[in-house]
């Protein structure tokens, strides 16, 4: 009987080990997964995503230029976007802090210019140079729409390096996404403030990272020059009791009082002055001694009365509201002397008449400040009854005619 011959044991495949994903190019599936679903994500979070992918990349990783371009534009939309939310809240002016520090990660990180210039869009445009040379002479940073940023030499001339890449912005129309005033501004004063200008930055990469730009202390300070829109060129000056002036500041960042992952700013003046000679109604020319986002605010303040003009103000009521007075008692008077004007029609008249003095009568007589809060409160209520019943008796002046 032959021997059966032996099956032979199948050698088993080895399982390929799965090849880990490189930092650079999970950074951009992450971006690339995000910008798919921006409809879905809240601007914040969008945001903070992007912050923590850029803080988390190598210092020589470059992102591809399409990627560069779809992060460009996706947070240009994000303004928009933001803009338009009704329920935004206060939140809001940390999207914008964080939007600007996301901006200024980018273009001084995975961001590599020599692949392709970023065009811009309807809300920021972004010129990014690499300093060579190191004479001393002013550079320009960005212009756009008659505002510019210069740089002096002195800046450049600090960093130990041999090539100094910068990133300078203009970030057209920021309303709703910066705070609207200076820290402490109370809302209950007669001074208003609102952001008034485009904003304008350049940062510095010195090293791995931004440079720490705040601290500069420069003789020869940063120029910045803002053209005006028309309706600030409407809006400065004397009018209407109300008085308009600019004034230059910058947006302090502050990473550590983040909410959410966000970064909070506030507006501040230390280390940035108008000149007021190159400054006219047309553009304002800021000198700051440091780099970061620069902008102007508009303060209206209300021009409060002097004594004089009060004291004109009340005789001419006081005589006014006298002359009332006298033609409605005479006017009351007639009414009820002439029996033959009876009727009616002018029993209306004469509580039409009567309502309107005492109503004029409490005005003149209690209308000034007591200290007394129910008088006050005593007053109001009998104004506001008695020119209640005089529009009651004019309506019923209207049905009877």
């Amino acid at each position: 009987t032959p021997t059966p011959t032996p099956t032979p044991t199948p050698t088993p495949t080895p399982t390929p080990t799965p090849t880990p994903e490189a930092p650079s190019d999970m950074a951009v599936r992450v971006l690339q997964d995000l910008f798919n679903d921006t409809e879905e994500v809240p601007p914040s979070e969008i945001l903070v995503t992007i912050g923590d992918v850029l803080r988390n990349l190598s210092a020589n990783i470059t992102f591809p230029p399409e990627v560069s371009e779809q992060l460009f534009n996706s947070v240009s939309d994000l303004i928009d976007t933001v803009q338009q939310m009704d329920d935004i809240g206060d939140g809001s002016t940390d999207i914008g802090s964080t939007l600007l520090d996301v901006m200024d990660r980018f273009a001084l990180g995975p961001y590599d210019p020599e692949q392709g210039e970023l065009e811009d869009t309807d809300n920021i445009a972004l010129v990014h140079m690499v300093q060579r040379s190191f004479s001393g002479d002013p550079v320009e940073g960005i212009s756009r729409s008659g505002n510019r940023i210069v740089l002096p030499g002195e800046v450049f001339m600090n960093v130990n390096r041999p090539e100094v890449p910068v990133a300078s912005f203009y970030y057209r129309n920021m309303n709703g996404l910066l705070p609207d005033s200076l820290p402490g501004a109370s809302r209950n004063s007669n001074t208003t403030m609102r952001l008034a200008s485009p904003i304008l930055s350049s940062a510095l990469q010195c090293g791995p990272a931004q440079c720490n730009t705040r601290d500069l202390n420069l003789t020869n300070p940063v120029v910045l020059v803002f053209r005006h829109s028309q309706q600030v060129v409407d809006d400065l000056g004397q009018q209407d009791g109300r008085e308009s002036s600019v004034i230059c500041v910058f947006l302090n960042l502050n990473e550590s009082s983040s909410l959410n992952g966000l970064i909070s700013g506030q507006w501040s003046t230390e280390g940035c002055t108008r000149n007021d000679t190159a400054s006219n109604e047309s553009q304002t020319v800021c000198e700051c001694n440091h780099l970061t986002h620069f902008a102007l605010l508009l303060s209206t303040t209300e021009i409060p009365l002097t004594s004089a003009e009060a004291l004109s103000l009340r005789i001419i009521g006081i005589i006014c509201v006298t002359i009332s007075l006298v033609c409605l008692t005479a006017t009351i008077l007639t009414f009820l002397f002439l029996r033959s004007l009876w009727n009616l029609r002018n029993y209306i008249h004469i509580n039409l008449c009567v309502s309107l003095f005492v109503a004029q009568l409490t005005f003149i007589v209690a209308v000034e400040p007591s200290g007394s809060v129910a008088g006050c409160q005593a007053v109001a209520v009998l104004l506001h009854y008695f020119f209640l019943v005089t529009f009651m008796w004019m309506l019923m002046e209207g049905v009877v005619l």
